[in-house]
């Protein structure tokens, strides 16, 4: 391997590593936001439920219960029940604030396209118009760039962790992709454009299928309010009401019909993108300009597609923080 290969090599390692650093990182905000989100709506609909079976089967005789009397806890449960939920809250507001998950997720994948270009030697990164040394020079100027833009958001105050395992990371590329090897058509159609058409198809079902689940719960629930009213039961209706204002903040904290839109947008713009690569003659396909116009109709739609997933996820968590 050469000095200038050697240099290819080690700034498309540094730039996985980037990828793989903020991908690592948006995940585990990610999953931090949601769950304690998620711990907000359900500790709200037990506070009501704990409420109901107090007042209904706790007959304290308005004094407060023995501590060996197991009135005493469901009394306590009771106590702790909304001071827990303003304890999440704000625990919620200023640990997982969201925005930081979605800043990082933006990071990654503007990283992520542009070592495909880099690998498919397209636009800047064309071998011959640049040296080997000055497409890593490039590569590592572009992915600093989406590094320093994290400099002006709220990403630093908290900590970011290092990244320690392979690259790519798993998930990152294509399960047959190495992440180094150059890019031709073929494996650019396979390994990228192939790969983002099952994701984006295999998540538009998988949300589909949770929006319909979670709207029939909310219909059952509206329905079992109603026969509980029916039945003379009308202190429980809370509860099911509870629970689908719940259901339907979950909705809504997912931005669900957004991103369903999105990926389903993003799947077909890419089958149009495939559609004219397959119609193109033998001849064509070998034209290098040709294969530039493939990546960048290709990572066009992919930037398209996360930077309207970016802004949409941006507005419904400051809806969030605002309905807070």
């Amino acid at each position: 391997m050469s000095d200038k290969t050697a240099h290819e090599h080690t700034a498309l390692k540094n730039a996985w590593l980037r990828f793989a650093t903020f991908d690592h990182n948006a995940k585990a905000v990610q999953a931090r936001f949601f769950s304690l989100r998620g711990a907000v709506l359900w500790t709200g609909v037990l506070a009501t439920a704990l409420a109901i079976i107090y007042s209904q089967y706790v007959d304290i005789s308005g004094q407060r219960p023995a501590f060996t009397d197991w009135r005493f806890y469901v009394w306590l449960m009771m106590i702790m029940a909304p001071i827990l939920v303003t304890v999440l809250s704000t625990g919620a507001g200023k640990l997982a604030r969201g925005v930081d998950w979605v800043t990082l997720r933006g990071a990654a994948e503007a990283t992520k396209r542009e070592i495909y270009r880099f690998r498919c030697a397209v636009d800047s990164y064309d071998r011959t118009s640049c040296t080997a040394g000055e497409r890593a020079e490039r590569l590592s100027q572009t992915v600093g760039q989406a590094t320093s833009r994290l400099m002006d958001t709220d990403v630093l105050q908290s900590s970011i962790a290092p990244y320690a395992g392979e690259l790519p990371p798993k998930y990152g590329a294509a399960e047959e992709d190495d992440g180094f090897s150059d890019m031709d058509p073929e494996r650019y159609l396979e390994w990228r454009l192939d790969d983002q058409m099952a994701f984006f198809v295999s998540k538009a079902r998988a949300l589909d299928r949770r929006h319909h689940r979670t709207q029939w719960a909310v219909a059952g629930l509206g329905g079992i309010g109603t026969l509980l009213a029916a039945l003379g039961q009308e202190i429980w209706v809370p509860v099911a009401v509870g629970l689908s204002t719940a259901l339907t903040s979950y909705l809504q904290l997912r931005n669900v019909e957004s991103q369903l839109a999105g990926y389903n947008r993003a799947g077909l713009e890419l089958t149009n993108v495939a559609t004219w690569w397959s119609g193109l003659p033998a001849a064509a396909k070998a034209d290098n300009a040709k294969f530039a116009m493939l990546v960048e109709r290709t990572e066009a739609v992919l930037t398209s597609e996360n930077a309207s997933w970016v802004h949409d996820m941006q507005a419904a968590v400051a809806k969030i923080h605002k309905d807070k």
